[in-house]
């Protein structure tokens, strides 16, 4: 329900919820204070330490609010049973700023979504072989 609990970029941009539910900021304010709750390293240096869990709370869109939310359901029934709400909250907010921290992982997981979004070059074009590479 947390997670809930803080609109999507997409409803920052719509003005609105998608969906009526309890927030703790509405989207337009949300909209003027994002960049004190996105993670950066500039915030970092600047002093914004709780951006390293306060980005956990900044989703997309529904489907990735909801995405999130199912694998915490799934993943987190180990630690609850075996730690309490509270050692679940602690795993959560734990993971939460070491996967912030992980410069090389979100590398990567730039690098791979630059490249999804360009066009491959073709094999052929007509009967020429395109050369590897180009």
């Amino acid at each position: 329900a947390l997670l809930c609990g803080v609109p999507t970029v997409q409803e920052v941009a719509l003005g609105h919820l998608e969906w009526a539910r309890p927030v703790f900021i509405e989207p337009a304010e949300l909209g003027r204070r994002y960049p004190q709750f996105i993670l950066s390293e500039a915030g970092l240096k600047e002093g914004r330490w709780w951006t390293l869990v306060s980005s956990v709370f900044l989703h997309l869109d529904t489907e990735h609010l909801l995405n999130n939310s199912l694998c915490l359901l799934v993943n987190g029934l180990h630690p609850f049973l075996d730690l309490g709400h509270l050692g679940l909250y602690g795993t959560f907010f734990a993971t939460a700023a070491v996967c912030a921290m992980n410069r090389r992982g979100f590398a990567c997981q730039l690098e791979a979504q630059i490249e999804g979004a360009i066009p491959r070059a073709p094999d052929r074009i007509g009967p020429l072989a395109v050369p590897e590479g180009a």
